[in-house]
């Protein structure tokens, strides 16, 4: 039987360097909200993925390329921000079309 994550952590997206979705997948080891965010090279957020209360666990969410209005964004670096209750990780990603 696997516990629940020690800490909160930010895991490495898959793939990294993808076209159509990437599997973002983080640890949240203390109850409390958390907000997933893409941002872009200029630090625009692209698209909010999470922001609620969540329970000790972990997540695997998927982003398709697209951003909050439902428009695909361009290739580029993009960045993936991770914030809990005072803790902040982000992890660069690159998406090619």
């Amino acid at each position: 039987m696997i516990g629940l994550p020690q800490k909160n952590s930010l895991l490495k997206n898959y793939p990294n360097l993808f076209n159509s979705t990437t599997a973002i997948e983080y640890n949240i080891a203390n109850e409390g909200i958390v907000k997933l965010a893409v941002y872009d090279i200029n630090g625009q957020c692209v698209r909010v993925l999470v922001d609620r209360f969540q329970t000790p666990g972990r997540y695997n969410f998927f982003w398709n390329g697209n951003n909050d209005s439902g428009l695909v964004v361009s290739s580029g670096v993009y960045f993936i921000r991770f914030d809990t209750m005072g803790n902040t990780e982000t992890r660069k990603m690159l998406l090619m079309k």
